[in-house]
């Protein structure tokens, strides 16, 4: 069997952040999110908007670096027997990255200044040389 994975790859740091007072329940929400396009083996990827990432104070969100990222275990989650994407609980993983020196949100950049001074991405395995 061969389990392709999936790579989600954003392309801007923007940030689009929602903000009101549900009509449901009357309390106040906020969230942010960034649109990204997800490659799940068709021709073409799908674009998406992906939820950003809260701060450590819970006051903001910190968006997404551009790069690839992937899906580990830890993004999902199991609730009243449905499989859920989790990514509050863990951030995505960044992949080999050539759009961006991204490994995950850093909260040492500003959310109304995105992708400033992004982290350092993971050491990535060497490419094998090409027969001659």
């Amino acid at each position: 069997m061969n389990l392709n994975s999936i790579r989600i790859e954003v392309l801007s740091a923007h940030m689009r952040e929602l903000k009101g007072t549900s009509k449901k329940t009357g309390n106040d929400y906020h969230m942010a999110m960034q649109e990204a396009y997800v490659h799940t083996g068709n021709a073409y990827p799908d674009k998406i908007e992906l939820p950003c990432i809260r701060n450590s104070d819970r006051t903001g969100y910190i968006p997404y670096p551009p790069g690839n990222y992937g899906l580990t275990v830890s993004n999902f989650t199991v609730r009243d027997g449905r499989l859920l994407l989790d990514l509050q609980a863990s951030p995505l993983v960044a992949l080999d990255n050539p759009l961006g020196d991204a490994s995950k949100p850093s909260e040492s950049s500003e959310a109304s200044e995105p992708g400033k001074a992004a982290p350092k991405p993971a050491q990535a395995a060497p490419k094998p040389a090409q027969a001659a």
